[in-house]
């Protein structure tokens, strides 16, 4: 799996095994997820004052819950052209979409750690010590996410 840049800025994700792909195409569901919890670590309170955090959550979130819906309208834009290729599959982002991605990988892995409730100690543990198949699973994704972005960041190189 490698990135590169399209003439017009876009960056390709190509040659994505089929678990990686399928993690990408479940990542607008888990940043909309409705579970309190996941809303909680995705909007923590900013202040200790509970007069001031009720008018925080009265100006702000409106326009936080917002920019998360339209990230996952974007993000869900961008996997309709998800393409399965001979190599693996393969997906295009526009330049314009990419801190959309970017913020929602990192929500993602949030969203992930509090619906599979991962504890700290979990990351970075040998995957095949954990008993339970489906934290293990969250793990793993938790672990995809995270080198799609760092994937990202670098930003592959030319055409």
């Amino acid at each position: 799996m490698h990135i590169r840049r399209d003439r017009d800025g876009g960056v390709w994700v190509v040659g994505m095994p089929a678990f990686v792909a399928d993690t990408l195409r479940q990542l607008p569901e888990w940043i909309a997820s409705a579970d309190p919890a996941v809303r909680e670590r995705l909007l923590p309170p900013a202040y200790k004052d509970e007069r001031a955090e009720r008018e925080w959550e009265r100006l702000a979130h409106p326009g936080l819950e917002h920019l998360f819906k339209s990230r996952g309208e974007i993000l869900r834009q961008d996997l309709a052209s998800l393409k399965q290729g001979v190599l693996g599959a393969m997906l295009r982002i526009p330049e314009p979409h990419l801190s959309a991605w970017l913020s929602a990988l990192n929500a993602g892995r949030h969203a992930l750690f509090i619906l599979h409730e991962v504890d700290p100690g979990d990351l970075g543990r040998d995957l095949q010590a954990v008993d339970d198949l489906a934290h293990a699973e969250a793990l793993l994704r938790m672990e995809v996410l995270g080198w799609v972005q760092q994937l990202l960041i670098d930003g592959g190189g030319g055409e």
